[in-house]
């Protein structure tokens, strides 16, 4: 993504966007929206390549619970599918499957979900909010259901844009980027149930910049969150930490072993903050953005070498995944002119 430094600047090349820069003649009404140029790289088709290259802990990693891989997730009961756990190792991520409940003729994109996996969160540029990119949540009874109809989260949404949240696991809480006060910058919100309304969204004056911050990513501790900026002059990694839940965001850090001159975001850690999920556009994957791993010894440790998760890379655009807790389940946006969104198992 290029630097964006505020709507304005922009609005003389095109439309502002929330996910990489690129410019094209805007759609009727959308003159601040920034084209996600990337994703007019052709898709391939067919199926993914299902090769692995296993990176660094992967024995750790094999060690984890899986879940069938011959069955997609609405197919499963509640006591089969994932929050059931079992015994075998983890393997490939199945192929991707779209979800149609939840796609539109616009792009969708930035699936973030509660630990229960009952209620989920994205960004659509789909007609009908009050901002070219808006966030929408969706519903379902059970891990087996359909989703709900996606609605429009009100008290999230702005004239702007507004894209990457990310709920945490209770769902009690929720980060997201805004361009409502000129350049992107990290928001929250909180409710005190599940189904209370959001708080009027406050932003996380600690961790801005002059720069583009997107996809603040909570631990499920609440004290990591990790996200992605191009203040170093394009897209990189970040984390921060706090004491306590009720405590102030410390000063950010770059994640720079994970670092190229390339682009990396849409970051997620794992339970044990021992594995980091993230997209990038580094040499070895498969074109575009691909979804990549990496993984450490401890939580404070450095990351090691990245491995692209192959079976899910196509030469399109793969960005912004969520991972369920057992790291079974995979949602992720994908595609070439418009992205969808996608969820694979294992």
């Amino acid at each position: 993504m290029a630097t964006v430094r505020g709507v304005v600047a922009l609005l003389a090349l095109g439309p502002l966007a929330c996910t990489r820069a690129g410019y094209e003649a805007p759609p009727a009404g959308l003159d601040q929206r920034l084209e996600r140029g990337a994703h007019d790289r052709a898709r391939a088709d067919g199926p993914a390549d299902r090769g692995r290259t296993d990176g660094p802990g992967a024995a750790d990693l094999a060690r984890r619970d899986q879940s069938p891989h011959d069955q997609s997730p609405h197919d499963q009961s509640p006591h089969d599918q994932a929050l059931k756990p079992d015994t075998a190792p983890l393997g490939a991520f199945s192929a991707p499957v779209k979800l149609t409940a939840l796609n539109s003729a616009a792009s969708d994109d930035d699936p973030s979900l509660t630990g229960d996996e009952l209620e989920i969160y994205f960004a659509s540029y789909r007609a009908g909010g009050p901002g070219p990119e808006n966030i929408y949540r969706s519903t379902r009874s059970g891990p087996s259901a359909a989703w709900s109809p996606p609605q429009l989260v009100a008290e999230l949404n702005s004239t702007s844009l507004d894209c990457t949240p990310r709920v945490s696991l209770d769902g009690l809480t929720i980060t997201f980027a805004s361009a409502r006060s000129g350049s992107f910058e990290l928001y929250v919100s909180t409710r005190a149930t599940r189904s209370a309304p959001w708080s009027a969204p406050q932003p996380l004056a600690s961790l801005g910049s002059s720069a583009d911050d997107y996809g603040g990513s909570l631990s499920p501790s609440g004290l990591t969150l990790v996200f992605y900026s191009d203040r170093g002059g394009d897209l990189d990694l970040y984390v921060s930490k706090r004491a306590t839940t009720g405590a102030a965001w410390g000063a950010p850090a770059e994640l720079s072993e994970l670092s190229t001159p390339h682009e990396e975001g849409g970051p997620q850690l794992d339970a044990t903050e021992k594995v980091l999920f993230f997209f990038s556009t580094r040499p070895g994957g498969k074109g575009g953005r691909d979804l990549w791993m990496a993984t450490r010894s401890s939580p404070g440790a450095l990351f090691g070498t990245p491995t692209p998760i192959l079976e899910l890379n196509t030469a399109g655009e793969e960005s912004d995944l969520w991972i369920s807790t057992d790291l079974r389940r995979i949602y992720f946006g994908s595609g070439s002119t418009d992205l969808d969104l996608h969820v694979a198992t294992r």
